[in-house]
């Protein structure tokens, strides 16, 4: 079995909180779990390949704040081998912690090759120090992985992790982006080449941008293309303002914008900040369809992503419902290389049947919530208002 070989000096130690287990001495299914500082945690978890900004502090903190939040490195043979930033409240009128993992733990090193051998053991470890040892309720959403994805779910499974209902739309895409440019391009639908060939004969003209004007243009777009089309809006959009202002270099969005004749039409923010890169937000004007302006959007995203050697994966993510039109487009640019992964069904455990049932209780009442508030927009916008990602 290989070690990550990143050393515990990598963090300093009056950056980590305690060198005991968050609630205890000794280990935790042999690793040694130490709490992380906030002002170390963004620079530790860039470390990681699997890195995905609902990991960082950067993303995290604007949207929840600082104090429900948990950052756990796990050692193992004095070497850091994962880490999982978790966020943790009571559920209401009890004393009994409900705690969110959203798309962790990393444990994908930049230092060394995929150990998923140690999956069973940390899905374990992760279960005991945030659930069992508090008595409380966790929900952990894997991230969906073209390489991964299936030895996750078997882990989870393997540390008693139980699989909720799945999403009625969990197809994902891929685009791989190993052999460069000209290798996506050949992998390319002929519909969706055809497409690309058409735009780039449009006049549109593509900027990159990482400022708060780039910004502000971008927000211009999404609002437009949010009351066009009454999309019922559950993103965490407020969060971008940080993310680029803000955030490290290696884990700062970049914004791609299209332009005809100056004026804006589509855009998109991208994240660069592991070897996967993710499509987070995308937004459009009226002018963007009849222009193609989607097309020549995401092929200069691919120019950008193929010339970053650490990169193998673009996600595009997937649709709202199972009839989308995105299905088609993303399916395409995938293309023959790619691949079409679903997303894994939330998991869930619990540390006593006291949070067993509480917390499915909260899970269920937050359903109902969620429920009536998309029924009330689908009454006042009819069914074409759609949720945004």
């Amino acid at each position: 079995m290989a070690y990550f070989d990143v050393s515990v000096d990598s963090v300093p130690d009056d950056l980590l909180e305690s060198e005991e287990t968050p609630t205890g001495r000794g280990s935790v299914e042999g690793f040694q779990v130490r709490e992380v500082a906030d002002n170390a945690w963004d620079n530790l978890a860039a470390g990681f390949r699997d890195v995905v900004l609902e990991q960082t502090d950067c993303f995290n903190v604007p949207r929840w704040g600082p104090e429900c939040l948990k950052r756990l490195a796990f050692y193992e043979n004095g070497a850091l081998v994962a880490a999982v930033s978790a966020r943790t409240l009571s559920i209401p009128g009890t004393m009994v912690p409900f705690t969110v993992v959203r798309w962790g733990p990393m444990w994908r090193s930049v230092e060394t090759e995929d150990c998923p051998d140690r999956l069973p053991r940390l899905y374990s470890a992760v279960r005991q120090v945030l659930a069992d040892q508090q008595a409380g309720f966790l929900i952990l959403f894997p991230h969906s992985d073209p390489a991964h994805s299936a030895g996750v779910e078997q882990a989870l499974h393997q540390a008693g992790f139980r699989a909720q209902k799945p999403s009625t739309a969990p197809e994902r895409y891929f685009v791989s982006l190993e052999g460069g440019q000209e290798a996506v391009k050949a992998s390319l639908s002929q519909k969706w080449r055809y497409n690309l060939k058409k735009a780039l004969k449009n006049g549109l003209t593509v900027d990159w941008e990482t400022t708060s004007g780039g910004l502000s243009t971008f927000y211009d777009l999404y609002e437009q293309m949010v009351e066009r089309k009454h999309f019922w809006d559950q993103s965490p959009i407020d969060t971008l303002e940080t993310l680029i202002t803000r955030a490290s270099t290696p884990l700062r969005p970049e914004i791609v914008l299209v332009r005809k004749d100056g004026e804006p039409v589509a855009g998109a923010v991208i994240d660069m900040s592991g070897e996967r890169a993710i499509y987070l937000f995308g937004a459009s004007s009226r002018a963007a369809l009849p222009l193609r302006a989607g097309y020549l959007m995401q092929w200069a995203v691919i120019e950008r992503l193929t010339a970053m050697p650490q990169m193998r994966w673009y996600d595009l993510g997937g649709a709202d419902s199972a009839g989308s039109s995105l299905h088609q487009f993303k399916r395409g640019l995938a293309g023959k290389n790619g691949v079409i992964s679903d997303q894994p069904p939330m998991y869930v455990c619990a540390g006593s049947p006291l949070a067993f049932v509480l917390g499915h209780g909260a899970l269920a009442a937050r359903s109902a919530k969620q429920a009536l508030a998309h029924g009330l927009h689908t009454l006042r916008y009819g069914s074409d208002g759609k949720t945004t990602r």
